[in-house]
């Protein structure tokens, strides 16, 4: 995955909280009654020292109590993604008079919102009723209102009303709004924060930006020690796990050691693999396997990573890979396949997919969708299809690439359209009854082929792999709905493996060999699922547990 998206979308996140215009996006226009407040200037660290202020927050970032679990909420010091917002309410032609989602640390004890319409102004006035100070008078609340048309944020200081005015253009903006509703969200930390979530969230990308090994910490392949030191703190805070340190220890395994069918579980320590731990409570976040084409052992996988030499899906002699892998920093397990699976591998069946599938670019179109099965239960707290849905609108208006790839082809395959916008989509699916957690919690399928051509991430590849060589027998699934954890938690590895002395010495406890690494690769459930109808089609992940129900 792109580092420069995740960057561009944090970023475009933390862009929403200044308003220095009015009317900026098409329409918004927020006052704060009694004030005519059109213009928030707001000063970050006015009277600190930036630079101080950053080592004091990494100091206490590290010294948190980690039982206390990564949620959307006021903080006393600067947190991981502390910048995102919550969802907390919605408004449509139905839902006039709410009272917002409370939680322990609002300012207020509740927050009623209502809106009125006029058709003479064509315009919509929507109010914020706060009740009694809860948290203390300098406490103030910040929250993002819109459609995904049109979006501002809301700064609400004082116990009285605010309000809000949305001033449609055009049909299509009014039918947002009356069809797919305005979506209020809720800050989760101190906006004076911002800036310090920001940094701190931006140290879990921020490194190994090439694939020359020779560039140094920041601009070479390899992570630097202090991005690998704030991915684990991050996974911690997020999930519960620590990473244990074992000796970085290179394991000399050689081609003639590694077989048909072997999978490879990989972390990299680059915010990236985090993001798919944390979201899918995997202990992998990439994915590879051992693939024999006449006589020949290759690594195939399906990569674009900057930090690698090559692109799309691809294959690699072992020698290469090995050296590759260990510029990029890699944490690799070899997990090998069953004797029993090995017999029943269909070669005829993997070349055949194989020969379509090399060369074929990375499956960004699947990378949200292949982990997202349920409408609500694989979001971490800081995040709901509702907020990706608003912040990928947003993208779309200044980079419409990266959104069509990330979610627009892919929500459009769901509605079985074609070129529709983000907000275009949302109206479609709210004219079916279909709400917006419910399209992205649609199935996945393996034989739609998107504009670049069809779309697999690394464990969605591996998986089709599995399938075409017969592995899944008679059993209907889809490749493209399975995360790396849902693959070295198949039953398809060797259970009577014998773990080699030199594997042994570094990680006495592994039931596989993990050949290089600074950390130890724990792969909780390893081998223990047999294959089923629709398998993984809808399976919740959620922090600390990520409980698994039986055949989901």
């Amino acid at each position: 995955m792109n580092k420069i998206f995740i960057i561009g979308l944090i970023l475009g996140v933390s862009l929403c909280q200044q308003r220095t215009v009015i009317d900026r996006l098409q329409g918004t226009q927020v006052l704060e009654e009694g004030h005519n407040e059109t213009i928030y200037n707001i000063h970050y660290y006015e009277d600190e020292d930036p630079k101080e202020k950053y080592e004091q927050m990494m100091n206490n970032l590290l010294s948190l109590n980690q039982t206390q679990l990564l949620t959307c909420k006021k903080s006393e010091g600067h947190e991981f993604f502390g910048m995102s917002f919550q969802k907390v309410g919605r408004l449509n032609d139905k839902l006039q008079n709410i009272i917002l989602k409370d939680y322990d640390d609002d300012c207020y004890d509740q927050m009623k919102v209502s809106y009125e319409y006029n058709n003479a102004q064509n315009q919509v006035q929507v109010t914020f009723h706060p009740g009694e100070y809860k948290n203390g008078k300098q406490c103030s609340e910040f929250y993002m209102i819109g459609t995904t048309l049109n979006y501002n944020i809301v700064k609400i200081k004082k116990a009285q009303d605010h309000k809000v005015y949305f001033h449609f253009r055009n049909e299509k903006q009014k039918e947002a709004f009356k069809l797919a509703g305005a979506y209020i969200f809720r800050t989760c930390d101190h906006f004076d924060y911002w800036i310090g979530d920001l940094l701190t969230t931006i140290e879990l990308f921020f490194g190994g930006f090439s694939a020359n090994p020779y560039l140094g910490s920041v601009f070479g392949s390899y992570p630097p020690n202090w991005m690998i030191r704030s991915n684990i703190e991050f996974i911690e805070r997020a999930t519960g796990y620590r990473w244990k340190e074992r000796p970085n220890v290179d394991v000399e395994w050689s081609e003639a050691e590694i077989h048909q069918g072997d999978f490879l579980a990989i972390t990299r320590f680059d915010g990236l693999d985090q993001i798919i731990e944390w979201g899918t409570g995997s202990r992998s976040g990439h994915s590879a396997v051992i693939f024999e084409i006449d006589g020949v052992k290759w690594v195939v996988e399906s990569q674009d990573a900057w930090y690698w030499p090559k692109k799309n899906i691809q294959k690699n002699r072992w020698e290469d890979w090995k050296v590759y892998a260990k510029n990029a920093g890699f944490n690799v397990a070899i997990l090998p396949l069953s004797p029993e699976k090995r017999a029943q591998w269909d070669q005829e069946g993997a070349l055949k997919f194989w020969n379509f599938m090399e060369g074929q670019p990375y499956g960004y179109h699947n990378f949200i969708f292949g982990w997202i099965d349920t409408p609500k239960d694989n979001y971490p707290t800081l995040l709901s299809a509702e907020l990706a849905t608003y912040i990928f609108s947003f993208i779309e208006k200044f980079a419409p690439s990266i959104s069509t790839k990330m979610v627009g082809e892919a929500l459009n395959k769901r509605l079985g359209t074609e070129g529709l916008t983000i907000p275009e989509i949302t109206i479609e699916a709210a004219k079916r009854g279909i709400e917006i957690a419910e399209l992205y919690a649609m199935v996945e399928k393996d034989e739609w082929i998107y504009s670049d051509g069809p779309s697999q991430v690394c464990s969605s590849f591996v998986i089709g792999l599995y399938k075409a060589a017969g592995l899944f027998g008679e059993y209907h699934i889809e490749a493209t709905e399975f995360t790396p954890k849902d693959v070295y938690q198949m039953n398809f590895f060797d259970k009577d493996y014998v773990v080699p002395k030199k594997c042994k010495d570094n990680d006495p406890d592994l039931p596989y060999c993990q050949i290089m690494g600074t950390h130890r690769m724990e792969l909780e459930g390893y081998n223990t699922i047999d294959p089923y109808e629709h398998m993984n089609e809808r399976c919740p992940s959620q922090a600390p547990d990520y409980k698994r129900p039986a055949d989901c």
